[in-house]
């Protein structure tokens, strides 16, 4: 983890015509791995936007606590998704950061082999898994591009982070 936070400083330190301090998204805090990369965002000096579940959980109110600003989002809801590119575009209209970086943590998995798994915990895993992922790359990419920040994956099946979806530079 700490090669995606040497990028995004290098990154945001590269942008010299951008005195905006970095902004990282991260989704699926509201405990675990995602609450872990956000604290871990705010020691490093970043700004941080906490996607969480549950705004009450015990995660949300640690980040809150410690200068993150947390936002309400399911990743397989549009209008949460639409919410949460509002929210990175009016902390940069009001010059308070520009995005640097994307953490797609959010994600489930049902521990138990596929015969035991009904239709629906299937397409439940499909629909966080890959669709929203997909959703809330999609909604932030324009801002990511311009800001030349970068976009990073987690794999929740293993909590690792596979080779190809790592830290991805956005292109031009």
């Amino acid at each position: 983890m700490q090669a995606v936070y040497a990028d995004v400083s290098e990154t945001a330190s590269n942008r010299s015509d951008n005195p905006i301090p970095p902004l990282v998204v991260v989704t699926g805090c509201d405990r675990g791995v995602g609450l872990w990369v956000a604290v871990a965002s705010l020691q490093w000096g970043f700004k941080v936007l906490a996607g969480v579940l549950d705004q009450t959980s015990p995660g949300a109110q640690q980040l809150l606590a410690r200068g993150a600003q947390v936002t309400q989002l399911d990743v397989t809801r549009s209008d949460d998704v639409t919410r949460l590119l509002g929210d990175v575009m009016a902390l940069e209209d009001l010059g308070d950061a520009h995005l640097a970086c994307l953490v797609n943590n959010a994600g489930v998995l049902a521990y138990a082999p596929l015969e035991w798994q009904r239709a629906a915990h299937v397409q439940h895993q499909l629909r966080v898994n890959l669709e929203g992922l997909v959703m809330v790359t999609a909604a932030l990419l324009p801002l990511l591009r311009r800001n030349k920040g970068l976009q990073h994956s987690q794999d929740p099946s293993t909590l690792r982070t596979p080779a190809l979806s790592g830290p991805q530079h956005s292109q031009d």
